[in-house]
């Protein structure tokens, strides 16, 4: 075993080694070591001289700073109107980050397009009181108003029975689309005679028929109203001895 001190920067020389297996260990100032790996020197019968280099670097020491102590630090009190604030801060926040996830799942449901259905389900309830206003309106292919309800003969539909509806008045027309007869509830059947230029002529109605009178109109040369009223038919026939005028 060889031992020696060797300045920083220094070298040293050791002479006579003998054949063996070696290893260098390397101890600085600070007490640290580092040692090589076992190497096998031999003698050859010629002498030799083994030069053996080595580096090292000790390692830096940096000083550490001690650990602060625990400090203790008063808080002032919080008072009634701090903690007002306080509920009124988390509430408003409670409240946007709820309005902001609605939006989102509002967002969310309306464009998934998987989630979408197309059926529509209406239910009401429907009570004797409630459809009192209802009135019926029936129309031809020619759109002309052939039949009318008023809210006293609505009769509702129940389940599938035919609905019976009351006082219906009934219109009829003619080729040209002009009211030619009228049968109504309380007034009975009317019928209607025009002229040439399609203004109404002459009229009956279920009291008229009773009491063998008319209703006329006589226009001026305008086409304006100059007279209207009631005549006796006079043993004529309504509406054929007038259709012939």
């Amino acid at each position: 075993m060889y031992e020696e001190q060797v300045a920083y920067g220094e070298t040293s020389s050791f002479e006579g080694i003998l054949a063996g297996n070696y290893m260098v260990i390397v101890t600085d100032a600070n007490g640290c070591t580092t040692e090589t790996t076992v190497t096998a020197v031999t003698q050859p019968p010629v002498a030799r001289n083994y030069n053996i280099c080595l580096s090292w670097e000790s390692p830096v020491i940096l000083e550490t700073e001690p650990e602060a102590e625990d400090e203790t630090k008063e808080i002032p009190p919080l008072g009634p109107s701090d903690f007002r604030q306080a509920i009124a801060a988390n509430v408003e926040r409670c409240v946007v980050d709820s309005k902001l996830q609605l939006e989102a799942n509002v967002d969310a449901a309306i464009n998934d397009v998987d989630a979408l259905d197309d059926a529509v389900l209406l239910k009401y309830n429907q009570g004797v009181s409630d459809v009192y206003h209802f009135t019926l309106y029936y129309y031809d292919r020619a759109g002309s108003l052939v039949r009318t309800v008023p809210p006293e003969g609505v009769q509702t539909v129940n389940d599938r029975v035919a609905t019976a509806h009351t006082y219906v008045t009934g219109y009829d027309y003619n080729s040209i689309s002009q009211l030619s007869n009228q049968n109504t509830p309380d007034g009975g059947r009317s019928q209607f005679v025009y002229n040439n230029i399609g203004q109404l002529w002459y009229s009956q109605n279920e009291r008229q028929i009773r009491e063998q009178v008319y209703s006329y109109v006589i226009y001026d040369e305008l086409g304006r109203v100059l007279e209207g009223g009631e005549a006796k038919l006079n043993g004529n026939s309504f509406p054929r001895r007038f259709l012939s005028k």
